[in-house]
């Protein structure tokens, strides 16, 4: 049987893995941020001697968990609003 499914692959590259600052690159982030991503554990690494790379599949799969997390409508609690709350009273 052929496998019909489609994979979408990020836009430009058939590359299987990548350094820190290229996943970075590809997610619109700074390096620092992509490294603190990494030290909570997303998105996934792999480790070639003391390379550190990060596969494609990760980089995929983590934006798709931000984009099903951020499609979550949350519900809010009487008297809340959607304004980010600053705690306390305006400075001016």
């Amino acid at each position: 049987m052929d496998d019909t499914r489609q994979h979408q692959q990020l836009p430009g590259t058939s590359r299987l893995l990548f350094a820190i600052p290229e996943a970075a690159d590809l997610l619109s982030i700074s390096t620092a941020q992509m490294y603190r991503l990494i030290d909570a554990g997303q998105p996934e690494t792999v480790h070639i001697g003391r390379a550190v790379r990060v596969p494609r599949g990760a980089v995929e799969a983590f934006v798709k968990r931000l984009r099903s997390v951020q499609q979550i409508p949350r519900a809010l609690s009487p008297g809340q609003s959607r304004r980010p709350s600053y705690g306390g009273e305006p400075r001016w």
